[in-house]
């Protein structure tokens, strides 16, 4: 599908997506289970979320670093569709966050972000490079890491290839869906020094955790 086509679909769907990938399958508390166990969330981060969505990552993000006490974390999240957007926005002003900004933003074209969204210490996203061929999928990551501080980690969450993907995501939401060795060659061949793919959620999703290198 090309942008016009996303954009319309997520106008469309934006609260049964929510409903059924985030709620009924689980994703939203699986990815906060991720994050509760590993150690990129700690005090003073500035943390970017691409195609946010209804802001599935941020939401986890911002509950872990709460219930913590964790202070000064700035979130920036954008995404293509406005509808999504704003339901985003309703359950910001739910918990009354005060650190989370978003904005409508192409993917592939991040020149339309304000200027100083940049110098990040983490990048995350999940479930947007589903919808780009492998040369957008290629060119995407490479701006996302220009975005990222000298020791800055890229965390992406993208739908393993299989049967039931191929159902759910190729027929159904008319995506892309990506091997783990699609994904091997194409980090490697962004720079990132240190880089590990895992299978993970009934094997669907591959996590992919990058980082640059220390100067």
């Amino acid at each position: 599908m090309n942008t016009n086509e996303v954009e319309k679909l997520y106008t469309r769907k934006a609260s049964f997506y929510q409903f059924f990938f985030l709620d009924f399958l689980g994703v939203h508390r699986r990815i906060k289970k991720f994050f509760r166990q590993s150690s990129y969330i700690r005090p003073q981060l500035k943390i970017l979320d691409a195609g946010c969505g209804t802001g599935n990552i941020t939401r986890a993000l911002y509950t872990i670093a709460h219930k913590k006490g964790y202070e000064k974390i700035i979130f920036h999240a954008f995404d293509l569709t406005q509808r999504m957007l704003d339901l985003f926005q309703q359950w910001i002003q739910q918990v009354k966050a005060t650190n989370i900004t978003l904005t409508q933003a192409n993917v592939l074209n991040l020149e339309q972000l304000p200027s100083d969204w940049n110098n990040y210490d983490l990048i995350v996203s999940c479930g947007m490079l589903e919808y780009l061929s492998k040369d957008e999928m290629k060119k995407t990551l490479y701006d996302l890491k220009k975005l990222l501080k000298f020791d800055g980690s890229l965390i992406i969450f993208i739908t393993k290839h299989n049967i039931i993907t191929k159902f759910l995501i190729e027929w159904w939401w008319k995506a892309h869906i990506y091997s783990k060795e699609d994904c091997q060659y194409i980090f490697a061949n962004l720079g990132f020094n240190e880089f590990k793919i895992t299978t993970a959620w009934w094997r669907f999703i591959l996590t992919v955790e990058a980082k640059l290198d220390r100067l």
